[in-house]
């Protein structure tokens, strides 16, 4: 629990700090940011392997999963850090990670009787592999909502101090080309890992259930974005309008469907 706690209140801090930059433009902390999220996401790795190899870590419990959901995140985000030095997208993303962990301190375990966690090397390559997808266009749903907002503000000729310290829009329309050229491979194995455990399990390659349904239309979806920009040519907004209906998609199905039908292999 004080793993966790020194996480959640690592985020809260990094999040601050990123919207005072963007409001102020004070830039006396953000020079450590990338040391202060690093240090997050090893308290981070550490509650999430204390959580399962205590046997706490449940694939029904959405706290849980949300959990280490947020964690993948943190960690795509670090490496995005590593070739960019945009720090726009900290203020948008720091918060949505603090509000993903937060529930993990404030919803008591013991309130939760879920079927554990299996100890599965396929089944946990697949859950990390569809979340780091899953969370590379959590990425490219932020870029695409920077982009339009500032496609708009650019047309109406309204340039405040704060969009001047935003990417150019053509570095967001890149930032989201390279995380559905990234996110949408690691989610096609991820959910194909899911396809051969339901295989071996219950013996059919799938179970039709909702959230299976669900899982098949994302990827279809964003098998239709991949197939818009290399394809059909497709930018800027066209592409940032199918970043955000995408990652609205996989919400559903996360969270939703998560809640009303459980979250099975």
């Amino acid at each position: 629990m004080i793993l966790s706690l020194i996480t959640v209140g690592i985020y809260l801090v990094i999040s601050f700090i990123y919207i005072l930059n963007l409001w102020t433009g004070t830039r006396g902390l953000i020079k450590y940011s990338r040391l202060i999220i690093t240090a997050g996401a090893i308290f981070h790795f550490f509650s999430v392997y204390q959580k399962y190899s205590s046997g706490f870590l449940q694939v029904n419990n959405l706290d849980d999963l949300l959990y280490l959901f947020s964690f993948i995140i943190v960690l795509v985000f670090l490496v995005y850090q590593l070739k960019s030095k945009t720090y726009v997208l900290g203020a948008t993303i720091f918060p949505l990670v603090f509000l993903l962990t937060l529930p993990s301190i404030i919803i008591p375990s013991d309130l939760v009787h879920n079927q554990q966690i299996q100890n599965n090397a396929l089944v946990l390559t697949h859950i990390l592999l569809t979340f780091a997808g899953q969370a590379v266009f959590t990425i490219a749903f932020f870029a695409g909502l920077l982009y339009l907002f500032e496609q708009n503000k650019i047309k109406k000729k309204r340039i405040s101090s704060i969009l001047k310290k935003f990417p150019s829009i053509s570095t967001l329309d890149n930032i989201n080309n390279y995380c559905l050229l990234i996110g949408f491979p690691l989610l096609t194995i991820g959910l194909a890992l899911g396809i051969v455990i339901s295989k071996s399990t219950w013996g059919v390659l799938l179970r039709w259930q909702q959230k299976e349904i669900w899982a098949v239309i994302t990827w279809f979806l964003y098998a239709f974005l991949i197939y818009g920009r290399l394809g059909a040519g497709w930018k800027g907004k066209r592409a940032a309008i199918g970043a955000i209906i995408g990652f609205c998609v996989i919400i559903v199905t996360f969270i939703a469907l998560g809640i009303l039908y459980g979250n099975t292999p």
